[in-house]
């Protein structure tokens, strides 16, 4: 009985876990999602200098 539970949990977790295909081909010009504007944005120097103050703050370098 515990096999068959296993199994059955297992199948409906594959089932559910599979991604849905897409509604159809993609074209030119379509866009996903909303659009992305670079204001406010920051460089990727100071990004990683926020991570490394981030980390040290949290202690994970203690």
């Amino acid at each position: 009985m515990k096999k068959i539970l296993l199994v059955l949990v297992v199948s409906i977790t594959a089932m559910f876990a599979n991604a849905q295909p897409p509604a159809g081909d993609a074209k030119t010009g379509d866009s996903y999602g909303t659009k992305v504007s670079p204001d406010g944005a920051i460089a990727i120097a100071d990004a990683a200098a926020i991570a490394w103050i981030d980390k040290l703050l949290r202690s994970e370098y203690r």
